[in-house]
């Protein structure tokens, strides 16, 4: 088993999901090999709850992993605790600074090497020789083998290698703006636009790159035809939709619609495109369920090979998403065509208290954040099928009224219970370093 996530990983600017500059080829190559999944959503809009639910099966609910809760709870599985379990050798190597095993998220994994053996978003060639020379020795042992690498160059600063900076060159451009504000008042200019853009694209591109590096070994030692891989993203990144960059708190389709493409001798399965509903929970029983290794019976995930689920898992199946951190609460629950986000009022006192934490982060002013600075709560409801660009809020309109009180009853169900609690937790200084280091706070 092989699962690589790549951070900030926005599946319309990959050429494996149709985009127009050729990003990836490697992951072209292996969804020809295996199946590419079109409507695949994170549960969460950041690394830390969404990464959380990918390693667990859980939702937040459960896991209950955002800022409220520094550790993962050694009372939670994991999916590499279960493939330990079943005889596999494990390892993981994670670039970002949000998910080390300080706050062991290293559960099940025999070697995790995160932030504290290499610097924060490193290269993906760092990760990916530290990779390679892993599996070199795990070969050599007679027992199967499950490794986890979570690359990052896709995250921000959009700062592409030289040999990746082509789409810049070809727009003529040779800066471009590494960290965008979350969010602008107004459109920014053009140039600067297709600026960020052509210098993600590179990170992407670069992404891919190493990806097939990774791929091209299995082959050199005989073992990609025995071994399942997953390529997917812990969430993914908006690009001036709703005049917003990066990611966080955005419940907007650019950041909650991963790539997620796999290839598995289980699979009897070559090019095709499946486009019904999943969610980062069902990574684990996927994972599982190809290896022959029974699920624990929390999670509530459903795997892509569960005969049994195929009713459940229709395209009317009920997913969510959601953000909850310093006085900032959204969600996002969508049945079939139909979406839903809830913007609660935000608390800005809490907002305002992120800053007197530390004195290296700036108090934060709600009147710069156009989505911020709305008084009170707000609903939006979308039609992905007619406006999947989400332009078009038909909630004030009164329209489908069914179809909003069902989804408004998914987004109490799988609302985080309790939410964050009246005072902001207090947070320790290797926090606040991952938190500055991954662009969150400045």
């Amino acid at each position: 088993m092989v699962l690589v996530i790549v951070d900030a990983f926005n599946a319309g600017h990959t050429s494996a999901y149709g985009y127009g500059r050729p990003t990836t080829p490697n992951l072209e190559k292996l969804a020809r090999r295996g199946m590419l999944f079109t409507n695949w959503v994170s549960n969460s809009s950041w690394t830390r709850p969404s990464f959380t639910t990918l390693i667990t099966g859980l939702p937040k609910k459960d896991h209950k992993v955002e800022l409220s809760s520094q550790n993962l709870s050694n009372k939670v599985v994991t999916m590499a605790e279960i493939f330990r379990d079943a005889g596999y050798s494990t390892a993981g190597f994670v670039g970002n600074p949000l998910v080390r095993k300080v706050w062991q998220f290293d559960q099940g994994f025999r070697v995790y090497e995160d932030t504290k053996d290499h610097k924060a978003f490193p290269r993906a060639k760092i990760l990916v020789d530290k990779a390679i020379g892993w599996l070199h020795r795990a070969t050599r042992r007679d027992r199967p083998f499950f490794l986890m690498v979570f690359l990052t160059d896709p995250h921000t600063p959009y700062r592409p290698v030289p040999r990746h900076r082509n789409y810049l060159e070809k727009i003529g451009k040779e800066e471009n703006i590494e960290y965008p504000l979350k969010e602008y008042k107004k459109p920014l200019p053009g140039a600067e636009h297709d600026a960020i853009v052509a210098a993600y694209d590179g990170e992407v591109a670069y992404a891919d790159e190493q990806i097939g590096r990774l791929i091209a070994e299995l082959e050199t030692l005989g073992r990609f035809d025995d071994t399942t891989i997953v390529v997917t993203a812990d969430h993914g990144e908006i690009f001036g939709e709703h005049n917003c960059y990066l990611h966080g708190y955005h419940m907007w389709e650019p950041v909650l619609r991963v790539p997620f493409i796999i290839s598995s001798p289980s699979l009897r399965a070559t090019g095709q495109v499946n486009d019904r509903p999943h969610t980062h929970m069902d990574l684990l029983p996927t994972l599982a369920n190809l290896a022959g290794i029974d699920v624990p019976d929390n999670k509530p995930g459903l795997s892509i090979l569960d005969a049994a689920a195929t009713a459940k898992n229709s395209s009317d199946r009920p997913l969510f998403s959601q953000y909850n951190s310093y006085g900032i609460e959204r969600q996002a629950a969508r049945i079939g065509r139909w979406k839903l986000i809830h913007h609660h009022k935000v608390d800005k006192r809490k907002l305002q208290k992120l800053g007197d934490l530390s004195r290296k982060i700036p108090r934060a002013n709600p009147r710069d954040l156009p989505s911020i600075a709305v008084d009170g709560e707000r609903w939006e409801l979308y039609d992905l099928v007619t406006d999947p660009s989400e332009l078009n809020d038909l909630y004030r309109t009164g329209a489908q009224k069914p179809v909003v009180k069902d989804l408004k009853e998914i987004i109490t169900r799988f609302r985080m219970d309790g939410a964050e609690p009246t005072q902001p937790p207090k947070l320790s200084e290797e926090t606040l370093e991952a938190l500055q280091a991954a662009g969150y706070i400045r």
